[in-house]
C-alpha cells in the first residue's frame, strides 16, 4: 500500500496521551486529526490499495481503520461498487471492534434496491448484541421489500426491546405500510419510551407512504403504492 495511506492508518491507530485538558488533547491530538482527514477522503485510487491491505492484514484494529477510510471514500465519492464491496466483508469480518466499524459505516451508505445486503440479514440474529444491533442499523438507507420483510422476520421471536428501538428508527425511514402490523404488535413494550419509537416511525412511514386505512382495506403497496 502506498506510503500516504500507511502514515494516515499508522496516525488513526497513535494512542492519546491525555492530561489534565481531556478534551483538549483529544481535540489536537494526531489520531482526531487523522480521523478528520480520513473523513474528507473521496479519491478513488486509493480504493485498490485499501482492499488489499484489509484482506492481508492481520492486526484487527488497523483493519477497522482501513474500513473508516474506505466507507468514506465510498460515501464521499458516491461508489456504489465500493459499497458493495465492505457489504461483502460483513461475511468475512470475524473481529468485534472492526466488524462494527465496518457496519457502522455501511450504515449512512445508499443500499438500492438490487444490492445484495445478505450478508448484514445473517446477522439480524447474531448473538453478541453490540453486532446484532449495529446490523440492524446497518439497514438504513435500503431499499426493496426484501429487506423490509427480512427485518421483520428475523425479529419476529426477538425479546429483546433494543432489538426492536433499532429496529423501529430503521423502518421508520425505509418501511411501507407492510411494516405497521410489525410495529404495532410491540407498541406496549414496557421499555420507556419504546411507545413513543413505535409511534414515531408509524407516522414517518404513512407520511411517506399513505394511511393505516389503507391497510385496513386490504390494499397494501410499495412505497406510496396502496
Amino acid at each position: 500500500m502506498d506510503e500516504y495511506l500507511l502514515d494516515l492508518i499508522g496516525r488513526m491507530d497513535r494512542p492519546v496521551e491525555l492530561g489534565k485538558e481531556k478534551s483538549l488533547a483529544i481535540h489536537r491530538s494526531d489520531s482526531w486529526m487523522a480521523f478528520r482527514e480520513a473523513e474528507r477522503l473521496d479519491q478513488a485510487k486509493h480504493v485498490v490499495p485499501l482492499v488489499s491491505f484489509i484482506e492481508t492484514e492481520q492486526r484487527a484494529e488497523l483493519r477497522g481503520w482501513a474500513y473508516f477510510i474506505l466507507g468514506h471514500i465510498a460515501k464521499n465519492g458516491a461508489d456504489a461498487e465500493t459499497t458493495q464491496y465492505l457489504i461483502s466483508r460483513v461475511g468475512y469480518e470475524r473481529d468485534r471492534q472492526p466488524l462494527i466499524i465496518l457496519l457502522e459505516r455501511i450504515k449512512v451508505l445508499p443500499k438500492p434496491e438490487g444490492m445484495d445486503v445478505g450478508p448484514i440479514l445473517e446477522l439480524l440474529k447474531y448473538q453478541e448484541l453490540l453486532v446484532r444491533h449495529s446490523a440492524i442499523r446497518a439497514l438504513d438507507h435500503c431499499s426493496g421489500a426484501e429487506v423490509e420483510e427480512a427485518l421483520a422476520d428475523a425479529l419476529d421471536e426477538s425479546k429483546d426491546p433494543e432489538d426492536f428501538m433499532c429496529a423501529n428508527e430503521v423502518l421508520g425511514k425505509i418501511g411501507t405500510l407492510r411494516s405497521i402490523p410489525f410495529l404495532e404488535k410491540r407498541r406496549y413494550f414496557t421499555k420507556r419510551g419504546f411507545a413513543n419509537s413505535v409511534g414515531s416511525a408509524v407516522a414517518e412511514i404513512t407520511k411517506r407512504c399513505g394511511t393505516w386505512e389503507a391497510i385496513q382495506a386490504g390494499s397494501v403497496g410499495r412505497g406510496k403504492e396502496v
